[in-house]
């Protein structure tokens, strides 16, 4: 493996990941707190409105509503396993930059070895994370169809 050849895969590769989990978990982060206080929200207002003092149907609909939307919003909160992603995606993200500032410093696995040793090994740590994550990911998920 040749180094000069090789150089651009701390950003062609490596940062880009970094990004991206990044990304991807201040998303699932925020999808996950926003379900999550709409489930608090609206299934404490169902008892608030049970006990207003106006025509029973309407009391009954309103709760009904409200019951349904509780119920849909979880579904869909575990449907899309926004805290799950939201972990994973995180860990993953911390596990590349371990891996970038341990290359980076010369440090741990990475001391003592020539740049290309270096380099070696930090695409395979590196692509090791990611097919780690990946499988992980889809392990997750798949337990969510069955």
């Amino acid at each position: 493996m040749a180094l000069s050849v090789n150089t651009n895969y701390l950003t062609d590769r490596l940062e880009t990941q970094i990004d991206w989990y990044s990304t991807k978990a201040t998303n699932n982060k925020f999808g996950f707190h926003l379900l999550q206080i709409m489930v608090l929200i609206v299934g404490a207002t169902i008892p608030i409105v049970n006990i207003v003092d106006f025509a029973p149907l309407e009391t009954r609909l309103i709760s009904s509503v409200l019951g349904s939307v509780t119920v849909t919003v979880t579904g869909i909160i575990q449907l899309k396993k926004y805290h799950e992603n939201w972990i994973m995606y995180r860990s993953t993200e911390e596990a590349l930059k371990k891996e970038k500032y341990t290359y980076q410093n010369e440090v741990g696995e990475y001391s003592g070895l020539t740049p290309d040793e270096r380099l070696k090994r930090l695409v395979e740590n590196v692509e090791s994370i990611i097919s780690n994550q990946n499988v992980v990911y889809f392990v997750t998920h798949e337990r969510a169809k069955n």
